[in-house]
């Protein structure tokens, strides 16, 4: 099972943080101790972050009172707001990779993202424009709503780049993307799986052989499965340790800071990558099976402008289901030079999943059909398959995913809370 990504979803699903969470909380007082000394010793030298300013003023001294105001250097919009479940999913994921240890957050820093899971009220924030080399100021959106919810938050050095630094926000975005997607595939399944069986039985069609859109439906299935498995293992593999910069290791008995990259993370974006090819893969099953019910339903009245329509859709999603390549740039005068899009690619797959619901509304205009008899797809199956876990032990993760789902019409702002 895939415990860190359930933990994550549990914790939203119940809005309280997991026991390992709060289990963590005397190792990481106890390192961010080792962190103090080592940042007290005349040897250390400047520690990127913690002791200096970010990217290319890193040159520059940072003072506890320089913080608030290097937080409203990186609060750029445009903003919206999202609804309480985003920032469970964002802070759920920041603790998860916080409770690994190395990235030297205060013990204050720490409880305030416990603390702020059950909160109810909205938060406001620039969560799509990042190119993913440590999403900063979607990280300083959160990190602001700390403070208003806890002002003691950013009352001790280094404070600031424990709560930014990381690539919690694009998994957050990552974990909504899927939870569309398992949606959406749930929902073609349960529509195409009957008219497969039907196109199968004996005596049903004049021809030899049924078209190959409904003829088996193996291959597709295969491909949910295969997809969504790599998503899974991918946001696992990211939850499972820390993500920031710098990392603090042990080295004996002291504690030594290094300047690494950990906040970079490739393998989630060719997951992504993935999901965006099913999501098409699902939209073009949607076009044929809207066009064969047409051609085999004389009565329907919507029978010659439906598949039109559905046709004009999956244009618009082959043209939407392009991303970047760029990974590399000279961002922060070079010192940002290589990121790894995440954060872009989730939000193309989420808004793939997003006009694939409008597949679902010509569908449904075309009216109900007879029951054949044949089961609906049931999405615990595919919730099993992200977590690698049977579907009957799912039952907390599928009810979180389910409000998860709910958020995507909100941070892609076509949608209020």
């Amino acid at each position: 099972m895939r415990t860190a990504l359930s933990r994550v979803l549990r914790s939203v699903g119940s809005a309280s943080p997991a026991e390992e969470w709060t289990s963590a909380r005397a190792a990481l007082s106890e390192e961010r101790r080792r962190v103090d000394r080592y940042l007290a010793r005349t040897d250390s030298g400047p520690v990127y972050g913690f002791t200096t300013r970010l990217g290319q003023e890193d040159s520059l001294p940072l003072s506890v009172d320089g913080q608030q105001e290097l937080l409203e250097s990186h609060l750029i919009g445009p903003s919206t707001i999202a609804p309480a479940d985003w920032r469970r999913l964002l802070v759920a994921c920041k603790i998860e990779q916080c409770s690994h240890g190395e990235s030297g957050i205060h013990p204050i820093a720490y409880k305030s993202l416990l603390d702020v899971l059950p909160l109810e009220s909205p938060i406001r924030g620039n969560w799509l424009n990042s190119y993913s080399s440590g999403d900063v100021v979607a990280g300083a959106w959160l990190a602001r709503d700390l403070r208003d919810n806890s002002p003691a938050v950013l009352d001790h050095p280094v404070d600031l780049i424990t709560l930014i630094n990381g690539n919690f926000v694009s998994t957050s975005m990552a974990i909504v993307a899927t939870s569309s997607l398992i949606d959406a595939a749930g929902t073609l399944l349960a529509a195409w799986l009957p008219a497969v069986v039907q196109a199968g039985a004996p005596g049903t069609s004049p021809v030899i052989q049924p078209p190959v859109s409904l003829r088996d439906a193996t291959p597709v299935q295969s491909a949910i499965r295969t997809a969504t498995a790599s998503i899974g293992a991918a946001i696992e593999h990211r939850l499972s340790g820390p993500s920031c910069n710098p990392r603090f290791t042990a080295l004996d008995r002291e504690i030594a800071a290094t300047s690494q990259s950990s906040f970079l993370d490739f393998g989630l974006t060719f997951a992504m990558s993935n999901g965006i090819q099913l999501a098409n893969v699902l939209a073009g099953l949607w076009q044929r099976l809207i066009q064969h019910r047409c051609d085999s339903d004389l009565a329907t009245h919507k029978r010659i402008q439906s598949p039109k329509s559905a046709q004009g859709l999956l244009e618009r999603m082959r043209g939407g289901a392009h991303t970047s390549h760029a990974f590399s740039g000279f961002d922060s005068e070079g010192i940002e030079d290589l990121r790894d899009l995440s954060l872009i690619h989730a939000h193309t797959l989420l808004e793939q999943c997003l006009l694939l619901r409008e597949f679902e509304s010509i569908w449904s205009d075309l009216g109900p059909i007879g029951d054949n008899g044949t089961p609906s797809a049931d999405s615990r199956d595919l919730v099993g398959n992200l977590l690698d876990v049977e579907r009957e032990r799912v039952v907390p993760e599928a009810a979180a995913l389910t409000r998860i789902t709910a958020l995507a019409p909100c941070l892609l702002g076509t949608g209020q809370p």
